[in-house]
């Protein structure tokens, strides 16, 4: 009879925590495209797209951000606030996809030529 590991069964990492899907990764990655298409704008030769930066897609992306920050503090030693916002988490995104979603409706409304 075939043995079968635990840890590969549930997916767990080394402290005993779920690893999160791929998926949830790529969903923040692309909530927080502002923040890191501006990390990219401060590389030699991409000014030009730092200035067309709002800093309301900033403020927006916060939430996402904090999310992301508790991913990888998930551990049993990670202080009580990674907690909280691990486990709002989805709250969190959901208030990123609203706020991204009133950007792109407020610029539509602002100039509906395009």
């Amino acid at each position: 009879m075939k043995q079968v590991d635990p840890y590969e069964e549930l997916n767990i990492n080394a402290y005993g925590v779920l690893k999160p899907p791929i998926l949830l990764l790529l969903i923040m990655l692309i909530e927080t495209w502002h923040f890191w298409s501006s990390v990219l704008a401060l590389f030699p030769g991409r000014r030009g797209c730092f200035r067309a930066a709002r800093w309301i897609s900033f403020a927006v992306e916060v939430p996402s951000l904090l999310v992301l920050t508790a991913l990888g503090a998930r551990a049993p030693g990670a202080h009580k606030i990674f907690h909280a916002i691990w486990h709002r988490g989805r709250e969190l995104l959901t208030v990123t996809a609203l706020g991204n979603l009133g950007i792109v409706i407020a610029g539509a409304i602002q100039d509906p030529g395009v």
